[in-house]
């Protein structure tokens, strides 16, 4: 019976790391399901709405045409992002209805939406049901229509471009057609129309630092792997505040079982 306890001994160190290699595991499972989390849980800031104008309508003023003619301004952005909705600033003249339109580089209509609810002069604003994203760098226009002309309008305005925050108009970028509806591109004396849009830059969300991950994974038989500190070096405390009691050298065979990622075989005194 004398080969009987330092078997017993091998086996119940055997179980040991393995017991303790699951709880690794474990550790490092729950540290990578946190991350995770925090990603998909992760809310970006919203970043605030920019116009062209703002309040501004510095040198507006009501013109004379009486004309039906949709009235546009081209503009670009320095970042991604969308149109959430068009502005106009209307003189007391201008009576609707007025529909506002946003069109692709190539005149392609992205979207169209009615004001309504308009005071009687100002800016007046309408906004699309869904945001219509834009890309950085392209040249996109947005209209309305003024049924009935008596538009606000100030001649020079761009006769240099304009740039407001992520917004740029290019030189002469207020444009016109007189068929409502219809792509403006004509220009006049560099004016402008006082047509403006609602944009959101596209917001970005911040990679989260995520702590034990494997720093070698791989396939081969020599590949390691970094796992968190458990707070223990040997079995799970016993309540006594003690490590397990090592057995006497030269009891164990040889041949104990190792475990893979265990820093010690099971014939090693940790």
């Amino acid at each position: 019976m004398t080969g009987v306890a330092p078997r017993r001994n091998a086996v119940a160190k055997g179980a040991s790391n393995r017991g303790r290699l699951q709880v690794r595991w474990l550790l490092l499972a729950l540290v990578l399901v946190s991350s995770l989390v925090a990603v998909w849980f992760a809310v970006p800031e919203r970043a605030a709405a920019e116009t062209l104008f703002g309040s501004s309508h510095a040198g507006a003023r009501a013109d004379p045409d009486p004309n039906p003619v949709e009235l546009g301004v081209r503009f670009s952005s320095t970042v991604d992002g969308s149109i959430t909705g068009l502005r106009f600033y209307k003189s007391p003249e201008d009576s609707g209805p007025h529909v506002g339109t946003l069109w692709d580089p190539d005149g392609s209509p992205r979207g169209r939406v009615t004001f309504e609810h308009e005071s009687s002069s100002g800016w007046q604003s309408a906004t699309f049901v869904t945001a219509i994203p834009i890309r950085v760098g392209e040249v996109y226009t947005a209209s309305y229509v003024a049924p009935r002309g008596r538009y606000s309008a100030a001649n020079g305005f761009f006769a240099d471009g304009y740039t407001h925050g992520s917004l740029t108009v290019p030189t002469s970028g207020g444009v016109y057609a007189y068929q409502p509806g219809k792509f403006p591109t004509q220009t006049w004396k560099s004016s402008n129309y006082f047509v403006d849009v609602s944009f959101r830059a596209a917001p970005t969300v911040p990679d989260p630092p995520i702590s034990g991950t494997p720093t070698d994974v791989g396939t081969g038989s020599n590949t390691t792997l970094s796992l968190p500190r458990i707070p223990w070096d040997v079995d799970p405390p016993t309540g006594r505040g003690s490590p397990r009691p090592t057995p006497p050298a030269g009891t164990i065979p040889s041949s104990s079982p190792s475990w893979p990622g265990s820093t010690a075989s099971a014939a090693t005194k940790r």
